[in-house]
């Protein structure tokens, strides 16, 4: 069995799910994600292991593509590219069509310009 516990903050969590490692058969593997190694430390874990924080911004080359790219665009379509990366991350294109064609022309074909850009998505 294996069991991931990610971002357990409180104590009461993992008691619920995992208190006694022999709820499960042998051969099984728990693994408790958290920020507050107190938690740990209390449920007597024995394996502790530290990850390096992730980056959070980009790297060089993938960067200056992205700006490349944006930089090529309209102002027209630049400024609905940042509306888009603003304020519809992950909403449903008729949506965001609809909003932003109060607001802009010919938003179907300027969408289908970034995404064949790359630099949005629409799935």
């Amino acid at each position: 069995v294996l069991v991931v516990l990610d971002d357990v903050d409180h104590s009461a969590q993992l008691d619920a799910l995992a208190k006694v490692p022999s709820w499960f058969g042998p051969g099984s593997r728990i693994i408790v994600t958290t920020q507050d190694k107190k938690i740990l430390n209390a449920h007597r874990i024995n394996h502790i292991y530290e990850l390096p924080r992730l980056r959070t911004r980009l790297d060089g080359e993938t960067e200056s593509i992205l700006k490349f790219s944006y930089d090529a665009l309209c102002d027209e379509d630049q400024a609905l590219f940042l509306h888009i990366a603003c304020f519809f991350n992950g909403e449903r294109i008729d949506k965001v069509e609809e909003f932003l064609a109060e607001k802009f022309v010919a938003v179907e074909g300027r969408l289908r310009v970034l995404a064949e850009k790359s630099l949005i998505s629409v799935d």
